[in-house]
């Protein structure tokens, strides 16, 4: 397989897309943790990095965000993914209601 681009974006719960990024995958099939430890490499210093990536992986166990592969939802790090051009990830953030 040759590498492909993979777009991930962060999404409102109305739809709303921000914080687009593209990132070209040389592998035929990822985890949905690999998926998300290759966005925060892309957003922070290699410092910064293991911390933020254990703090999104621990988000994501508890529900503070959803993760959708196309039109998948990933439900654990572990779910693997099949890489194809033009393959949209969406990462849509959990808002807590107020008091509860």
């Amino acid at each position: 397989m040759t590498a492909a681009t993979v777009l991930l974006f962060d999404e409102s719960l109305r739809g709303i897309r921000s914080d687009v990024q593209s990132l070209t995958l040389a592998s035929e099939t990822v985890t949905a943790g690999e998926l998300i430890k290759e966005r925060i490499r892309h957003k922070v210093n290699e410092v910064q990095a293991s911390e933020a990536c254990e703090r999104a992986f621990e988000a994501f166990e508890r529900n503070g965000f959803f993760m959708f592969v196309g039109d998948e939802q990933m439900e654990s790090l572990e779910q693997r993914v099949l890489v194809t051009e033009a393959l949209e990830v969406r990462f849509v953030k959990v808002m807590p209601l107020v008091g509860g």
